[in-house]
């Protein structure tokens, strides 16, 4: 090649490779010609811990830093030379919120270095080969350049509110959730002949399918309705008519000598078998938001419970676990309304009743009439001993408990009140695997949540380009066996 080809070169037509594993300045090369083509590269060097490239054309190296690499079978970024930027992807954005509105909101956390472009959603079919995705990419040179970016920001629209995520970190595999490779995904892309994105839909429909549908969770919701109501009419009977219900003082006249009713034996067995088969099913049920929480107060109740059998409390015993199931049958019952169809205004009339209650029950009553009683008029009666103490411990849990729980509350009834919606319950549907997951990626997977037996024909329609292939047919066989049950459960 003539010097006034090299001549014409500038830092646009460079590119720089990044690898975080050890690769060869060929391999690097190749894996570059194979995506522009093999006579485009002009030069290739290592510099500075970093292997650059010189192509003949500026579009070419902009491809190449649009699409990236791959080397080995791993995915390598890549970046370009012209400008210390950093790639930053934009998911979760609608088609019309305008490129200026994102600019502004981005020019706060660098200078922005190229135009913000639409990455295509990378349907097969040539007649959906136009079809965008939700998810736009530019260059930035971060202010910080030491850290990567992870920010989001609120957009209204026509009264809606979307929150949008802006990110910088490298791309995560989908079989591993490691950062930094998809090689995964590249050997089911070679052997499919599938795009990345449809590898990438259909591993997120498939974790989604072990996610519980409407049905489970209205079956759910149904049965505690069903118990909390039983056990709070039973409760009340049982205390309607005894002095300690209206004089709290009276847990304590001829303590520790009370004798045990049989209507009140029963009824500490009723709420201890429940509390029972609560601890043994959350630790096969999907890990919620507040899991750790609900280990601590089933285990905080079940001590309550037989501790205060055992010391004989079992009039103020009694007190609270009527105080409890009081709120729980108008939480269950608006979980039943949330989950069925055309209920949503009596959903936001049950959560308002609700959430009156539980911080009227749980953050007034029970401290200023439950725990005042054991901890202050039960010295009246009788003199501290370790029972007292360990008892009145376990009740302090369970109100930080109540004050954990009253914070999620009353974040649902502040967008409940200021943004015109009642939002999905703060605590629920998250799975293990999502802690370790970007909100970014959250927000992708909510748009994606269903139940099987509403969006069977959708489903079918997305996974059928995928099932023609061996290294798929067995995840394919296994969903439609878990449909089956599914049917033959209802």
């Amino acid at each position: 090649m003539a010097s006034g080809g090299f001549n014409s070169l500038t830092r646009k037509h460079g590119i720089k490779i990044c690898s975080s594993f050890p690769c060869s300045v060929e391999d690097i090369g190749l894996a570059v010609g194979e995506r522009v083509g093999h006579s485009s590269v002009k030069s290739v060097a290592r510099m500075n811990s970093a292997v650059v490239i010189f192509l003949d054309r500026v579009e070419a190296a902009n491809r190449v830093v649009e699409m990236g690499i791959t080397v080995n079978g791993s995915f390598v970024q890549v970046l370009p030379l012209a400008q210390p930027s950093t790639r930053v992807v934009l998911s979760n954005v609608p088609p019309f919120i305008t490129d200026e509105f994102l600019s502004r909101e981005l020019s706060r956390h660098g200078k922005i270095v190229s135009p913000i472009k639409k990455i295509l959603s990378g349907c097969k079919p040539p007649l959906l080969k136009h079809v965008v995705s939700h998810r736009r990419q530019l260059y930035m040179i971060l202010s910080n350049r030491d850290e990567e970016l992870n920010l989001r920001f609120h957009v209204k629209v026509d009264d809606y509110e979307y929150m949008i995520f802006a990110t910088s970190s490298v791309m995560k595999c989908f079989g591993c959730r490691k950062e930094g490779h998809t090689s995964e995904i590249v050997s089911l892309m070679s052997l499919c002949g599938k795009t990345q994105r449809q590898i990438e839909t259909w591993f997120r429909l498939r974790r989604n399918q072990d996610r519980p549908c409407h049905t489970k969770k209205f079956g759910e919701a149904a049965w505690s309705f069903f118990f909390y109501f039983i056990a709070f009419l039973v409760g009340l009977t049982c205390l309607i008519d005894r002095p300690w219900f209206w004089d709290q003082r009276e847990c304590w006249r001829q303590y520790p000598l009370q004798p045990m009713e049989r209507a009140h034996y029963w009824y500490y067995m009723l709420e201890l078998g429940f509390y029972c088969s609560l601890l043994l099913r959350i630790s096969v049920d999907i890990k919620r938001k507040d899991f750790k929480e609900q280990v601590i107060h089933h285990f905080a109740t079940i001590f309550l419970l037989s501790f205060s059998y055992c010391a004989n409390y079992i009039r103020i015993g009694t007190l609270v676990m009527l105080l409890h199931d009081s709120s729980d049958i108008l939480l269950e019952s608006a979980k039943m309304f949330n989950y069925g169809t055309g209920w949503r205004k009596t959903c936001d009339i049950m959560f308002i009743v609700f959430a009156a209650v539980f911080l009227l029950t749980r953050l007034v009553v029970f401290p200023s009439k439950i725990i005042y009683t054991t901890l202050v008029l039960s010295m009246e009666i009788f003199e501290p001993f370790a029972g007292y103490y360990f008892f009145n411990i376990l009740l302090m849990v369970l109100q930080a408990l109540h004050v954990f729980w009253a914070g999620l509350i009353l974040r649902m009834a502040y967008k409940f009140v200021f943004l015109g919606k009642l939002d999905k319950d703060e605590r629920s549907d998250e799975e293990s695997e999502a802690e370790e997951d970007k909100e970014g990626e959250e927000a992708l997977d909510e748009g994606v949540e269903y139940c099987w037996e509403r969006s069977t024909d959708a489903l079918n329609s997305k996974l059928s380009m995928l099932t023609n292939s061996c290294v798929l047919n067995n995840l394919t066989n296994h969903r439609a066996s878990v449909a089956d049950r599914m049917r033959e459960a209802q």
